[in-house]
């Protein structure tokens, strides 16, 4: 079973990535690259702040896995 909460999956791919990918494995490994990709600059946005906000988080995921995920 394939977690859908778009309902989408057929047409879209897992969570609607960016590259409409459907195989789990290669679905992990773009992550991994779009994580990679990001964290340096997560890590400076996150270092410029005093205390950190819920604002703060959704930034940094989205900073994180936005070359991935719309």
């Amino acid at each position: 079973m394939t977690f859908d909460p778009f309902g989408d999956f057929e047409a879209r791919g897992y969570l609607r990535n960016l590259a409409q990918e459907k195989d789990p494995a290669i679905v992990r490994r773009l992550e991994h690259a779009s994580f990679t990709t990001g964290i340096d600059e997560a890590f400076a946005a996150l270092q410029e702040e005093k205390a950190l906000t819920y604002a703060d988080v959704l930034n940094t995921h989205k900073t994180l896995f936005e070359a991935m995920y719309p």
